[in-house]
Formats: C-alpha cells, structure tokens, sequence
C-alpha cells in the first residue's frame, strides 16, 4: 500500500537522489528542506508501506486574480522500480487536495520536450499546452513545454481513475 503524507526532514535525502536520478532541475538539499518548512510550496512523499519513500511531489501556490489560488508543479518524481502503479496520480491528486482550489484555480507546470511519458501523463489528466520555452533546459539543452489546465477538472480526473477510488476521498 501507498501512503501519501506531507514530507519529513528525514524525508529530504532520497528526495534529493529522486530528483536527482529523474533528471530533475537541481535542487539542493537545503532547497527541499526549506520548501518542506514554507507556507507557500507544499513537499508531499509517497510512502510504500509507510516506510520507504518511493516518490514526491513539490508544489507552489501562486496568487492569482481575487481569492483563486494557482498550483505550480515545481517537481514530480516516482522510484522507476514504482513507475504505472498510480502514485504519480496520488501525489497530484492529494496535493490538489491540501490546496485551497476553487473554480478557478489552475495548476502549471513545465516538462521536458523528450519526456514524452510525463507529457502524455499531463494530458491524460486534462492539461493542455500553453507555450514553448526555446533551449530552456541545460544538460542537455532542451525546450520546455508550458502545461496548464483548471484545478478542479484535472482534479475530478484524477479521482476518476480506477486506482485513486479507494484512496482518495
């Protein structure tokens, strides 16, 4: 079983080695531990028997018009070994969930353009392209596609998947 909680100091080592074997933006030790603390990111963990940490999701609130808030997916990673088990979706789904979301509060996000799984991922769940950042990405030098969609929708989506009904309220 899958659990999916808010994440510990002790927590922050193997979401550090997560992001770093998924290839993600650097981010520092330091970095996580500090969003871990803040009042306007949000560090989830997906635990597998409430033990191992097998997968994470960071998260931004950003302010938008009147009293919507937006969500920024800063990072999203899963162990390869946990990869199509729904924990991706887990992770979003309950991030979504601790969010004050209202109708019209959306989630960005933006995704490597060879990362074709995350991409389709993405639009499974109700988010469509807004822009192209040319030669964004470094290490490779690469375009980020910019992803957006409507909170609720991807969030009804997300609950709608099969292995979400149980786990999610």
């Amino acid at each position: 079983m899958h659990e999916v909680i808010k994440a510990a100091e002790s927590d922050i080592d193997v979401i550090v080695g997560l992001a770093d074997r998924a290839g993600l933006a650097l981010w520092s030790r330091d970095d996580y531990a500090e969003a871990a603390n803040s009042r306007d990111r949000l560090l989830l963990a997906a635990r597998e028997n409430a033990v191992n940490v097998v997968g994470f999701i960071l998260v931004q609130l950003l302010c938008a018009s009147g009293d919507a808030v937006d969500v920024e997916i800063l990072n999203i990673a899963v162990d390869p070994r946990f990869k199509r088990k729904g924990i991706g979706r887990r992770l979003l789904a309950t991030a979504l969930e601790m969010i004050p979301i209202d109708p019209d509060s959306k989630v960005l996000l933006e995704v490597r353009a060879s990362n074709l799984s995350a991409i389709a991922f993405y639009r499974r769940y109700g988010f469509h392209e807004q822009a192209v950042r040319r030669a964004y990405y470094r290490d490779p030098t690469e375009d980020a596609i910019l992803f957006g969609a409507d909170a609720e929708k991807v969030l009804t989506k997300l609950k709608s998947a099969s292995d979400l009904r149980e786990t999610i309220n």
